[in-house]
């Protein structure tokens, strides 16, 4: 199959289908935990840079709420991207375009975006967190640029520059607005749960304080709430045809219903003025995970139904090597084997007595009434069992018995000789003498 010049029966290998069930699973792992980290990241680093003159014992809380130490962002940054970075690799090993080194670009530029913040942690200098902020955005519009891309395999072989071209597609663009609500619905919820339940000891202090950072962790979560089902919406009117799918429309459904509930306790929460600790805080966090869980799924079935065709054509560029490798394999075998009526006879006795008789009508007809005819065209009744068709309306069709070459002769043998034939090997080669005969005549 060739679409708009590419071939994408060279897409897949029969090694890299064999693990494809296990690795779209990992990459919908990896990718939800890079952006729930991700996105938690740039909503703290943001309004901790926001509020650095202003409150800059808040701003010092927030930048440290997801950035503790070094080990968490490796685990929860840069370890599934450089994953993600593999897995695309192995899925897409040989298109003509190296999708995996947008994700090693994206590994770079996140590396660079953390040594920012974690130098901005500790000295608190507000030109390293404005730069790892920054980088933190770019990456974002990278990250979609390149997942807007996957909906395009026929673009795939023009893709040669060092950004995904084009780069700010409208896709793009809604992706990235989706990358920013997600953003503000998790980092809302990271204040609630982690300021509030595992908070620092200036939270009970403080009440001013408290109330501060409550009202901006209920407005991200409100915010956040009402724009990403219009950005949602947006999006869906904007995917190309041939990604659209009634299990998209579902999750995406679902996402909305679960993003109203969000808004509803967001709501709830801000009226609610006499709790010290938000109720429903940990609940509203949960919720913005399962909303970024529905919408990474939806991001992996679009890449799915768009590359439906690439992955059919992938699986049966597949089975045709492995057929391939079976018959290399068999000639090689063949060569250290000769025909032999003994080892037929276990095979028949083995495979073929489940269905047939010599005398007597089984689920297929008696050898007696159907060799005869094979005599002098054996040749047909080997090719006939290696690769059966259905002949006899009366019966059903004989399944493929997987039989190599040798062992199909070796049965026919057998069968010519219990019914009294000369079997193919003997009558090529008295064929052969009479010839060299004649020839010296």
């Amino acid at each position: 199959m060739n679409l708009n010049g590419l071939n994408i029966n060279e897409i897949f290998s029969p090694s890299i289908l064999r693990y494809f069930p296990v690795i779209s699973p990992v990459i919908f792992l990896m990718l939800l935990v890079n952006l729930v980290y991700m996105g938690m990241a740039a909503g703290t680093a943001f309004l901790s840079v926001i509020y650095h003159k202003r409150k800059p014992e808040m701003s010092k809380y927030l930048v440290s709420l997801v950035i503790p130490n070094n080990w968490v962002w490796i685990i929860f940054g840069m370890i599934p991207m450089f994953c993600l970075g593999l897995l695309y690799k192995m899925l897409l090993s040989a298109m003509q375009v190296s999708v995996h080194l947008f994700f090693i670009r994206l590994l770079g530029m996140m590396l660079i975006g953390f040594v920012f913040l974690a130098i901005y942690r500790r000295t608190h200098l507000v030109i390293a967190g404005v730069l790892g902020l920054l980088t933190f955005l770019g990456y974002a519009i990278h990250l979609t640029g390149v997942f807007s891309l996957l909906l395009y395999p026929e673009k795939w072989p023009f893709v040669q520059a060092l950004v995904p071209d084009p780069l700010m597609t409208v896709n793009t663009v809604f992706e990235f607005f989706n990358f920013l609500c997600l953003s503000a619905l998790l980092t809302g919820g990271i204040i609630l749960f982690l300021g509030f339940h595992w908070g620092e000891k200036k939270l009970d202090e403080d009440v001013a304080y408290r109330n501060f950072l409550k009202v901006h962790a209920y407005v991200l979560l409100l915010g956040g709430s009402l724009a990403l089902p219009v950005g949602i919406l947006l999006d869906l009117f904007n995917i190309p045809g041939h990604a659209l799918s009634i299990a998209l429309f579902v999750q995406d459904g679902f996402s909305i219903v679960v993003l109203g509930i969000t808004g509803y306790l967001s709501i709830y929460m801000m009226m609610d003025r006499e709790s010290k600790t938000p109720r429903f805080g940990l609940l509203s966090f949960i919720l913005a995970l399962v909303i970024t869980g529905l919408l990474t799924a939806s991001l992996r079935v679009l890449e799915t139904t768009a590359n439906l065709e690439t992955i059919r054509a992938g699986e049966m560029k597949a089975e045709k090597k492995m057929m391939k490798e079976i018959s290399r394999r068999e000639a090689i075998y063949s060569k250290s084997m000769k025909v032999d009526e003994k080892m037929g006879e276990q095979i028949f006795n083995e495979r073929c007595t489940a269905c047939h008789s010599f005398d007597k009508k089984v689920l297929g007809p008696p050898y007696n009434s159907v060799l005869p005819k094979y005599i002098d065209n054996q040749e047909r009744l080997i090719a006939y069992i290696l690769n059966p068709v259905k002949v006899d309306p009366q019966y059903p069709a004989m399944p493929s018995p997987g039989l190599s070459p040798i062992q199909v002769k070796s049965v026919v043998r057998f069968l010519m000789i219990k019914i009294g034939a000369k079997p193919l090997e003997e009558r090529e080669e008295q064929k052969e003498k009479n010839e060299g005969g004649g020839g010296r005549d």
